[in-house]
């Protein structure tokens, strides 16, 4: 940051050192002491806007960085200072065009030029970001994070040649980490395969910069993707074999050699019996690997094959060995093939009419996978009965009682569902997932206090309790159920409060790669940064953030069309009351609210903070008012839809049905 010259040099330059040092209070209160003395003092105001930022008090900083820049438009420091503002509160877009100024008047400032890259990183403004690189490179070509940057920024725009021939430089004329180095040959291949090679030459340049990879499984990896890639099975096959061996949890690798196998059977004239002779090889290397167990018996039904022996086995093994969650990975393959769970159905009868009667773990176990067989199928009265006779022959298994508690909320017993999973709990009271199992019963029938009291246990006070911790520690599911079940009650206000806490939760995580950029580039983990960008772009895509924009939109369409819909249940009572008794009643409301406020409050003074805790943040709109209230509740709604690629969903017609209404109103078809 360039420091001041002048006659309040010294405190400016005092200001800014204990800027750069973190002291942002004592920062702050230095730069008043300036703009006492010189109120319009442009840079000062602008960096009075810095601490606030850095303060969590985000609207002054920008107000501040903005009537600096007002004050002072040739000044490079404040545009900087908005900039940055604007970053932190993730605003990138305007955060670019200040950058954008502030290069103008500062074109050679390396900082800026470095800081505009990366905005056109997160922005996905790749041309312009192979420019910002190439700039930062011809001012120093020896800087090693600005050439990997640029090698990602060319992959990135499509430059696929430019990006091989600055990998091949960087590996040959550059002292690189072995771990960069070996990072980079392997980036190699994907670069090959974005410029359409064919094998030879692919298979060429793997050789020549095999060396450079660090260790020999990652270059079996390489190889054997690269074969795989061009129907190589004949090559894969052993490639894949020992790259299992090694590293017998990574399902992809299981999967590329049943693959190679069937293409080998099919293509090549391999005979049928060495597929199955191998996948049993499979078992008997890794007896007890339930995930390559599955994906055998995966692979077997999607390629049409006789699949008996491997489901009998998996059945065996997993009802002696008393193992619940196999029945859970079978469900991908029972619901889309009902024969299948007919045939696992015979089998596990079979074994309990016949195998199991002197293996009472393995009875309960086969009776357990019946129930959640028929659950599965939605057979809800057969999957119950298995379930009941599980339980009296093993009455103090949590499993049994979670299982029950899914079937009665199914059928529609709730009171039951609620004792049943109830008392799972009270069996192992410190499991989390029986414990949300239980609070996400209590919000299917809106007993919100009750869901937030089943998890209190496990959750630290806050200010506002449960919900706020829970918020804190982004638990995904337990904010999307309770503001569905906040908005069945009309209880809009604290719904709206759910709904935009999941926004900022989906905010943060799609800035992720912002803060990944630096990461990526000094330690050149190209694959990784484009798989997080990948991840990135499905994000909001997800059917949670589906349900978080509708329950959203819901809400702001009514707020637009009736003012009494904030009112909820009192709503059609309001609506019948004259202007005076309106104004009482929203007084009133206030008052009450205002209250419970206070209520928290007192309640938080009492209790006692250990030395290393921070104190407890207050939340002035802890139950939305402010939301609720909205000037604008369709530009509101809008900011919901925004990142919504609604012409790629399949389905979800209503929301956009929905999200058409909004836009027409806006003027935005």
């Amino acid at each position: 940051m360039k420091k001041s010259s002048g006659k309040e040099a010294a405190l400016f330059d005092r200001a800014v050192d204990q800027f750069e040092e973190g002291h942002y209070s004592r920062s702050l209160k230095t730069t008043l002491s300036i703009l006492k003395r010189k109120p319009k003092h442009a840079e000062a105001i602008a960096l009075e806007g810095l601490n606030l930022c850095k303060l969590e008090k985000h609207q002054d900083a920008l107000l501040k960085c903005r009537l600096a820049t007002s004050l002072n438009a040739k000044s490079r420091f404040c545009w900087q200072a908005l900039a940055i503002t604007y970053r932190d509160q993730k605003d990138y877009l305007n955060s670019l065009n200040c950058y954008k100024n502030a290069v103008n008047l500062s074109p050679k400032n390396e900082g800026l030029l470095y800081d505009t890259a990366y905005i056109q990183f997160h922005l996905g403004l790749y041309a312009a970001l192979v420019q910002s690189w190439l700039t930062l490179v011809g001012m120093d070509s020896e800087n090693l994070e600005y050439r990997l940057c640029l090698t990602l920024s060319y992959y990135l725009s499509g430059s696929f040649d430019h990006c091989l021939a600055h990998c091949i430089d960087l590996l040959s004329s550059h002292k690189l980490t072995p771990n960069v180095a070996s990072r980079l040959a392997c980036f190699i291949p994907k670069i090959n395969f974005s410029q359409g090679l064919d094998f030879e030459v692919s298979f060429s340049f793997l050789q020549t910069y095999s060396s450079f990879i660090s260790s020999s499984w990652q270059r079996d990896e390489q190889l054997a993707s690269l074969c795989f890639r061009f129907h190589k099975f004949d090559k894969t096959l052993p490639l894949y074999a020992k790259l299992i061996v090694r590293n017998p949890d990574k399902n992809e690798y299981t999967r590329r050699y049943l693959e190679s196998l069937y293409e080998l059977t099919i293509n090549k004239g391999l005979p049928r019996d060495v597929l199955y002779r191998k996948s049993q090889c499979l078992l008997e290397w890794f007896p007890n690997a339930m995930n390559i167990k599955v994906l055998i018996l995966q692979f077997l039904v999607a390629v049409n094959l006789d699949y008996n022996f491997f489901l009998e086995h998996i059945l065996t093994y997993s009802t002696s060995k008393g193992i619940p969650s196999t029945i859970l990975l079978l469900k991908p393959l029972i619901k889309d093939d009902f024969s299948l769970a007919h045939k696992i159905k015979e089998a596990l009868l079979f074994q309990l009419v016949n195998t199991n009667k002197k293996n009472p773990t393995a009875q309960v176990w086969n009776l357990y996978y019946l129930s959640y067989l028929a659950y599965f199928t939605l057979d809800y009265t057969s999957s119950l009965y298995w379930i009941n006779q599980a339980i009296t022959d093993l009455p103090t298994l949590p499993d049994l009682y979670y299982l029950k508690g899914k079937i009665l909320s199914r059928l529609g017993e709730w009171s039951d569902a609620i004792h049943s999973l109830t008392f799972c709990t009270e069996l192992d009271k410190g499991d989390r997932a029986l414990a949300s199992r239980l609070a996400k019963t209590y919000f299917y029938i809106d007993e919100t206090e009750l869901a937030y009291k089943s998890l209190s246990k496990f959750c630290k006070d806050r200010f506002g309790g449960v919900p706020t911790y829970l918020a804190e520690t982004e638990c995904i599911w337990f904010l999307i159920e309770d503001g569905e079940s906040l908005l069945r009650q009309q209880s809009y206000g604290l719904a709206l409060k759910r709904f935009h806490q999941l926004f900022n939760i989906f905010k943060e995580w799609s800035s992720l790669s912002f803060s990944y950029h630096t990461y990526c580039a000094e330690n050149a983990e190209f694959e990784q940064y484009l798989e997080m960008c990948d991840w990135i772009t499905t994000l909001w895509d997800s059917p949670t953030y589906l349900r978080v924009a509708l329950g959203a939109t819901i809400i702001y369409l009514d707020l637009y069309k009736s003012p009494y819909f904030k009112y909820g249940k009192s709503a059609p009572a309001v609506r019948t009351m004259n202007e005076f008794e309106q104004i009482q009643f929203e007084k009133d409301q206030n008052q009450s609210v205002g209250k419970l406020h206070l209520q928290e409050e007192s309640r938080l003074k009492r209790i006692k903070l250990d030395e290393d805790e921070d104190p407890f943040l207050i939340d002035h709109d802890l139950f939305g008012m402010e939301l609720l209230n909205t000037k604008d509740p369709l530009q509101e709604a809008m900011k919901f839809l925004y990142p919504l690629r609604l012409n790629r969903l399949k389905g979800w017609g209503f929301l956009k049905y929905l999200a058409s209404k909004i836009y027409k109103i806006k003027g935005k078809v």
